[in-house]
């Protein structure tokens, strides 16, 4: 019984008008049911978009922010004093081959690996070694990270090559080779004196 299909038969015009009146209801006239004219002024798509996002606190810090990024990034390369004597060459002080390719640094994730301005590379062992040489004040080398030996056989002849993944320091330099005046000379050994004293590096390469 409960998978019988019931099949009403469709009222004829007959059955219609024979059904008792008592059954209807009549509806009365509303006139609400049709279109009326809006009070308020139409509002362009672009009003309506504007009225929006006023509304919405999180879409105003938002824009905020990105417009303070934007600010930031226009109004600082005008205002950064050119630093370093490269800025003889490159009038505008912004053309710095040396720091152009470097990385994020942020001195509170200094040793971490991230956003402290170093990055891994593979050297040989030849290059290896030369970085244990360095004499510089301020050598990229920071680590050594991991080795990998491998060899290859040819004949009776077996060569085996050793590839050092190091960490280096992108902002490090390694020593420069400038021209200066007399003057200009004194006033750099003058400097390096006040960096020693307050326990920094010297700039200067030592002799001999």
């Amino acid at each position: 019984m409960e998978n019988e299909k019931i099949i009403a038969n469709p009222l004829s015009n007959a059955d219609i008008a024979n059904m008792p009146k008592d059954l209807f209801k009549e509806v009365p006239d509303r006139k609400d049911l049709h279109d009326q004219a809006f009070e308020t002024k139409p509002v362009s798509f672009l009003r309506d978009s504007l009225n929006r996002f006023a509304k919405n606190k999180a879409s105003i810090v938002a824009a905020v922010i990105i417009l303070i990024i934007a600010l930031y990034a226009i109004i600082v390369p005008f205002v950064t004093p050119t630093a370093y004597v490269r800025a003889s060459e490159y009038t505008n002080g912004f053309e710095d081959t040396e720091f152009s390719n470097v990385l994020p640094y942020c001195s509170w994730f200094k040793g971490t690996g991230f956003w402290d301005g170093t990055k891994t590379m593979s050297v040989s062992e030849y290059d290896y070694k030369a970085l244990q040489y360095d004499d510089s004040n301020y050598s990229y080398f920071v680590k050594l990270e991991s080795k990998k030996e491998s060899s290859v056989t040819i004949g009776a002849i077996t060569k085996t090559s050793t590839i050092y993944n190091i960490r280096i320091d992108t902002y490090a330099v390694g020593n420069k080779e400038v021209s200066l005046t007399k003057e200009e000379y004194e006033t750099l050994k003058a400097n390096d004196v006040e960096r020693k004293k307050q326990g920094q590096p010297s700039i200067i390469k030592p002799s001999g």
